[in-house]
Parts: structure tokens; sequence; C-alpha cells
């Protein structure tokens, strides 16, 4: 298996949590920021600096009818 790190620059977390988007548009949080709001200054997700929400949860809902909390960043590798 292959290890796959973090892309924002500085981060220092173990994994991350993929934010869908389709082409410039990615989905927002329930209190209607993006999720680059909810970006803390070690790029971990966290609390929103434009609202007093505490973390990044979105309503969106993907083909499969989950919604996007109960999704999670999996990597796999051809055996």
């Amino acid at each position: 298996t292959r290890k796959v790190y973090c892309r924002v620059p500085g981060c220092k977390c173990a994994c991350f949590k993929y934010v869908n988007g389709r082409g410039s548009q990615f989905i927002r949080c329930k209190c209607k920021h993006e999720h680059t709001d909810h970006r803390k200054k070690d790029g971990r997700m966290g609390a929103c600096s434009r609202c007093d929400c505490k973390k990044f949860d979105s309503h969106w809902r993907c083909p499969c009818g989950a919604v996007w909390g109960d999704h999670a960043t999996v990597f796999q590798s051809k055996a």
C-alpha cells in the first residue's frame, strides 16, 4: 500500500477528508461557507473562520444516497 499525504502546504495530519468538487465549485458546509473557511492554520479542518460553526458538515448527498459525513477517504492500490 502506498502512503498518501495531505496536499495542504505545511499540514502535518496523518489523514485527511476529501471534499467533493465539480470544477471550481466545492460542496459547502451547513453554515453556507466553503471548506477553505474551515481550515486551521496547520491545514486541518476545524471551526469556521467566518461564523460560529464548530466543524465542517454538509447537507450534500452523493448519488449513493449517503451524506458527505457518512463517507471515508480510502486509497486502494492494485494487488
